[in-house]
């Protein structure tokens, strides 16, 4: 497998320098109406210095390297499509997993984070439903530009498991977390 360890100061950072280029004038003229979260990313990306940028794209690099070779031999990368179920629509974020802390909203994407870093088309699809009714997702990961051949996977795996003739999903009635 693919060694997807990239380290969440890598996201942060490449996403801080994103955020930093597309949206400081955003936070200059409109600092008022932007969330905190976002607010943070901008003044996080600002703050960056060329050393940590440098590292966090030679990490990039070498994971993109990694896929590549990867998706060589096989046809996608079948993932978790998150690292929890979804909890209470009042937590803007997840704070732990399985013990692990996370010190800023970004940390609990990191999955996300490790594939958009690769520039690999993928897709997420239902897989099945918690003991309680929260949604649980797969994410599936194709090759560079192999958006058709990810699309029939996606298609077919949502057929195996049954969940084909339940997209979209219509919302359940609430429980109790």
């Amino acid at each position: 497998e693919p060694d997807g360890s990239l380290d969440e100061q890598s996201i942060a950072t490449l996403r801080g320098l994103g955020y930093a280029t597309n949206m400081r004038a955003l936070l200059h003229r409109h600092r008022d109406k932007l969330k905190p979260d976002v607010i943070w990313n901008i003044e996080q990306g600002m703050a960056l210095t060329a050393e940590k940028i440098g590292a966090a794209q030679l990490r990039r690099s070498r994971l993109y390297g990694d896929v590549m070779a990867f998706l060589q031999q096989y046809d996608l990368i079948l993932a978790p499509s998150a690292c929890c179920p979804p909890g209470p629509i009042a937590e803007r974020w997840v704070r732990k997993v399985d013990g692990h802390e996370f010190t800023d909203y970004i940390g609990w994407l990191t999955i996300h984070g490790v594939i958009t870093l690769t520039a690999c088309p993928a897709l997420a699809i239902p897989a099945g439903f918690t003991a309680d009714g929260r949604p649980i997702g797969v994410q599936l990961v194709g090759r560079h530009r192999g958006e058709a051949d990810l699309l029939s996977a996606g298609a077919a795996i949502e057929e195996i498991l049954g969940v084909a003739g339940q997209v979209p999903i219509d919302p359940k009635p609430a429980r109790p977390l």
